[in-house]
């Protein structure tokens, strides 16, 4: 490793590897969120663009979007994520409580009653895959457990105060369908 370098080294390894967990103890570098894991001994660095940055800015920097596949299911998953994660609209949505598949699919069926539970629930674990793989969410697949991901800090206050009136309107209760 490059000690002449460490902040050099963590943007490298971010745009290797993705988000990864790092004990708390460590220094943050500069440009990235340090958000706490609950329990306080972990924390994620989550790398920070400056406001306006374009489309190409961040192509250049290896930054870019992913292209999302399926983009009206992952929206609508995320938002039954967000709905049952986030409690508490007036503050920052991380690091939410944890759900599991089985509550996002309830809200799905609620969502989409001509539907089957198992082919909603189909489609949220496909979702939660690639989601959980880019840092959206954070999913235990032994567990079935979900939580939002790191990269919720990187959505600016203007955003989140639209996702808080959509999450308003979305139901929080549970299916029948799924007793």
């Amino acid at each position: 490793m490059d000690e002449a370098h460490p902040e050099a080294v963590a943007w490298a390894r971010s745009r290797a590897r993705g988000l990864e967990r790092q004990d708390a103890g460590r220094r943050t570098p500069v440009g990235m969120s340090r958000l706490i894991e609950p329990g306080g001994d972990q924390v994620w660095w989550v790398p920070g663009t400056p406001d306006e940055v374009t489309p190409a800015v961040l192509r250049e920097l290896g930054m870019s979007p992913p292209t999302v596949e399926r983009s009206a299911l992952t929206c609508e998953v995320l938002a039954c994520c967000l709905r049952l994660c986030w409690t508490d609209f007036a503050s920052s949505p991380w690091p939410g409580i944890p759900t599991s598949v089985g509550a996002v699919t309830d809200v799905r069926a609620l969502l989409r009653p001509t539907q089957s539970w198992e082919k909603l629930r189909d489609g949220v674990t496909e979702v939660a895959r690639r989601l959980s793989a880019s840092g959206w969410l954070l999913w235990d697949e032994d567990t079935g457990v979900i939580r939002l991901g790191p990269r919720v800090i990187t959505w600016p206050q203007t955003d989140l105060d639209q996702f808080a009136e959509i999450c308003r309107t979305l139901p929080s209760g549970t299916s029948e369908s799924s007793a």
